[in-house]
């Protein structure tokens, strides 16, 4: 990235000093061979910019006591665009990343129970890797300036094996504060960073590595390859996702990939997560479940899918939209072990829906009561049941409590189905208290 403090952090977490052993370590092995790559992508509502760092093994590596030093290169492309209203002005810029090193290393780390493979010395940045041009514009008047920047070295994750493997391949994705990126992001900007890597020694070939290419961006929704003539995510649905959507469903739609439901893995960045247990599809369609959390942040997101050293992502594929926590509360708030007793839940923001035929989680209302004994009248062996829904905001039901329930506070969960076929879920701390039964007293 560009010499604005971008990246700093991240990169100083990430640069692993030599371990402590505490004995001679086994003897190191065959020299390695192989590659890294990270495809950097940061969004933003007017601002996009991807980044694809790939760091390449070109030869014998250097023992220096339980460590190992290789040669490595260095490649970076990308490319990035945003527009701006700042009232009368406006602001404009395009840019693209091109930059090399081929005096870096890669290094590897012998303990007693693994080796660790890690980008081993940053080597300073890309002179002059970010060039573009920036146009501002007030009251009429246009202003242009070049744009050249130095770019910085991502820091590929540190990789563990084991220290007889002869092969070192995997991926993983991760989210970061989106402000690191050039150009100074808007605030909200959020990033991802998706590696991929393929190390191997003893005989054993890593795989070729993939070429250094990143598609181009823009700041709108779109459906930007990957690479040119290469696999690429085509379409999202749904492409608008709603704060605490408990169960969305979700397909993603390829071209040229090879996905896998039981490998592939779906990110949309912080707080949404991806339920791969659900995963269902084919090599070119990916089904699957999203958890939006409260706290996801409101704005476009790219949706990246990893299989393998695949690595595919669409910027600006979905919207989180903003909505208020729904909150509720019940009268009675008490009753004793062994009444029947009729619940009203009164509620603020709801949805609450009656019971229908929709096929698939999410189709009713239900209601739950933790600590076990409160069922509902219509089956006593369920303490999961429907209540009787009059309005968005308002249900009933009539509840049993077993004899033997123990006293105490309850907490009540309810879920249910909301526009977007996703399922919003609450819970309401200590909305009932289950009071001993009473007792008989014997006249004389």
């Amino acid at each position: 990235m560009a010499n604005q403090g971008i990246f700093t952090a991240l990169l100083l977490s990430l640069v692993i000093a030599a371990p402590v052993i505490a004995q001679a370590p086994p003897p190191a092995g065959p020299s390695w061979a192989g590659w890294a790559r990270c495809q950097i992508t940061i969004q933003a509502p007017g601002y996009s910019h991807r980044e694809t760092h790939l760091w390449t093994m070109t030869g014998a590596g250097t023992t220096n006591s339980n460590m190992e030093i290789y040669p490595a290169s260095w490649t970076v492309t990308g490319d990035g665009s945003l527009q701006r209203v700042n009232g009368p002005t406006a602001v404009s810029a395009q840019w693209t990343v091109n930059g090399a090193l081929q005096n870096v290393t890669i290094g590897t780390t012998l303990h007693l129970d693994r080796i660790t493979v890690q980008r081993w010395t940053n080597h300073g940045p890309a002179r002059s890797g970010l060039t573009g041009s920036e146009i501002s514009t007030t009251n009429g008047v246009a202003r242009s300036r070049a744009v050249v920047l130095d770019v910085q070295q991502w820091a590929f994750p540190g990789v563990d094996t084991g220290t007889a493997s002869t092969r070192a391949t995997g991926s993983s994705t991760v989210p970061f504060d989106g402000l690191r990126g050039p150009m100074n992001p808007p605030s909200g900007a959020m990033g991802t960073a998706a590696c991929t890597w393929d190390f191997a020694r003893g005989g054993v070939s890593p795989s070729a590595a993939p070429p250094s290419v990143t598609a181009p961006t823009t700041p709108s929704s779109g459906t930007t390859p990957s690479a040119p003539g290469g696999p690429r995510i085509v379409s999202l649905s749904p492409t608008t996702i709603e704060q605490g959507g408990f169960w969305v469903r979700m397909t993603v739609t390829g071209e040229g990939t090879h996905w896998q439901p039981s490998t592939s893995q779906l990110a949309l960045g912080p707080n949404i997560t991806a339920d791969q247990g659900e995963n269902h599809g084919t090599p070119t369609t990916l089904d699957t479940i999203i958890h939006v959390s409260w706290d996801a942040a409101p704005g476009p997101r790219a949706v990246t899918v990893t299989t393998g050293s695949e690595v595919v992502t669409l910027p600006n594929a979905v919207t989180v939209v903003r909505r208020e926590r729904p909150m509720a509360r019940i009268e009675p708030t008490s009753a004793r072990a062994g009444d029947t007793v009729t619940l009203r839940f009164i509620g603020t923001g709801t949805r609450w829906k009656q019971n229908s035929s929709q096929p698939g989680p999410g189709g009713r209302t239900v209601v739950r009561f933790s600590g076990g004994g409160i069922a509902s009248v219509a089956d006593p062996t369920d303490n999961q049941f429907s209540p009787t829904v009059t309005s968005p905001t308002e249900m009933t039901a009539v509840i049993v409590i077993d004899p033997t329930a123990a006293p105490g506070v309850r907490d009540i969960a309810i879920a249910n189905s909301s526009p977007l076929d996703m399922v919003e879920s609450f819970a309401i701390a200590g909305a009932f208290t289950v009071l001993p039964p009473a007792v008989a007293r014997l006249i004389p």
